[in-house]
């Protein structure tokens, strides 16, 4: 079991927890290969909102004692995944 597994009431929060986190990382390093998209001031906005998003649920998810309204708000909040570098890239 992993370490964070423990907060988690179920394995299917786990998966889409590991997956938001390859999810932002995948298109975190495809927009650093495209070096044209980083032109723009609007992109590198974009990519600090979506840093400081995955940050703050990272800290909701460690730091909030675990109960069913943090987790309704972590699942909530990684029910949709960066929006704003989606949107960016076309």
């Amino acid at each position: 079991m992993r370490f964070w597994s423990w907060r988690v009431g179920n394995e299917d929060e786990v998966t889409r927890f590991e997956f938001s986190l390859v999810f932002f990382f995948l298109v975190f390093f495809a927009l650093l290969c495209a070096p044209r998209i980083f032109s723009s001031l609007l992109a590198l906005v974009t990519v600090a909102l979506d840093i400081l998003y995955v940050s703050f649920s990272l800290f909701l998810r460690f730091f909030l004692p675990p109960s069913p309204s943090s987790s309704f708000l972590f699942s909530l909040l990684f029910s949709c995944p960066l929006s704003f570098i989606c949107f960016d890239v076309r």
